[in-house]
């Protein structure tokens, strides 16, 4: 999360949350993830509620260079259904490459 928390410029409230028809994969080629949906896969994230408009704005200027807007999404949550903003990228943008994992990312990218 040091990435969120640069951004955000705090420590949001964070609960695991899972995305069902969904995977997440690196773009290929590329050092960052992409979630595209297929059927019959969980992608891994974060529902984070207690978002402000400030922090919307920042997550949308962080995540616009990569051509990635928000969908409405339900995501299973703390053992419920929760409406999130799911950040997706524009169809064809980028072209999904090897499963995308958390911890290889920090290693390679985290600083």
């Amino acid at each position: 999360m040091p990435l969120l928390q640069t951004v955000l410029g705090r420590v949001p409230v964070a609960i695991p949350a899972r995305l069902a028809d969904h995977a997440v994969y690196w773009a290929n080629g590329h050092d960052f993830p992409l979630i595209v949906a297929q059927a019959g896969g969980v992608a891994q994230g974060l529902l984070l509620p207690d978002l402000t408009a400030q922090d919307m704005a920042r997550l949308d200027y962080y995540e616009g260079p990569f051509g990635y807007e928000t969908q409405s999404r339900d995501v299973a949550a703390a053992g419920a259904v929760a409406p999130a903003r799911v950040y997706v990228p524009n169809p064809g943008l980028w072209t999904p490459g090897a499963v995308w994992n958390l911890g290889d990312w920090a290693r390679r990218c985290g600083e």
